[in-house]
């Protein structure tokens, strides 16, 4: 996994602060508005050191179904199994010499 590098860390941090200039709303709509613009922030943060992140719990419902529901905090789960799995060695798939290929589109009768 890489740090990200300088001018990008710049350029999420001013999208950061722009989101929450005004601090987080206490409207409905808007706040899910600025929750979405942080997960984005996160989102490209995450991607650029190859892990994904998701929004889960009381944000996504808030995201989903602006008006509805607002949480107070933001709930993610990191994905980056991908970086430290191992690759397993393919084994070749032999049949057993009793078992035979039966190939519908192919049978003459």
């Amino acid at each position: 996994m890489e740090c990200l590098d300088e001018p990008l860390a710049r350029e999420l941090r001013a999208a950061l602060d722009a989101v929450l200039a005004g601090g987080m709303a206490t409207d409905l709509f808007a706040h899910a508005e600025q929750v979405a613009a942080i997960m984005t922030v996160l989102d490209r943060a995450f991607r650029a050191g190859g892990l994904r992140c998701v929004l889960v719990g009381g944000g996504a419902i808030e995201v989903q179904a602006p008006g509805v529901y607002l949480s107070h905090d933001i709930d993610i789960v990191v994905d980056g199994w991908h970086l430290y799995r191992r690759p397993r060695a393919r084994r070749p798939r032999v049949r057993p010499p009793w078992v035979r290929a039966y190939r519908p589109a192919l049978d003459p009768r």
